[in-house]
């Protein structure tokens, strides 16, 4: 039974990660100001400037790990990549619904599958 938990976890990331690869790259206001933006600005010599950003003004050292995928790798990849890192919370979801789901065996396996795939096809996933 152990082996098949990790088939299927290994299976909801795969499948996320093509998921987002065949989606295609987004260019979205927030995508483009401050997860590529902010931090081409830190790399580039930006933020001379404090008064230009004011109140909207946001740390741009998270970004920097996303930027640095998306400039490195061509987009099909990073958006496979993004997607991957974005499975790992069906994984999560899957291996708590399993801690909570009263089932035992394979029905267990099926159950907690269900909800976390349940979970992968909200709209706050999918934009993730």
């Amino acid at each position: 039974m152990r082996r098949w938990t990790v088939v299927v976890d290994l299976c909801l990331v795969a499948v996320c990660a093509l998921v987002a690869a065949l989606l295609g790259q987004d260019a979205n206001w927030d995508q483009l100001q401050y997860h590529y933006w902010y931090p081409w600005q830190l790399l580039h010599g930006g933020f001379t400037d404090p008064d230009l950003y004011g109140g909207r003004f946001q740390n741009p050292l998270p970004q920097v790990p996303f930027y640095l995928l998306v400039t490195s790798l061509p987009p099909v990849v990073a958006q496979a990549v993004l997607g991957a890192i974005a499975g790992t919370a069906a994984v999560m979801a899957r291996r708590i619904a399993a801690r909570i789901i009263p089932a035992s065996g394979g029905w267990l396996l099926a159950l907690s599958t269900v909800a976390a795939a349940a979970g992968m096809v909200g709209a706050g996933f999918r934009s993730e």
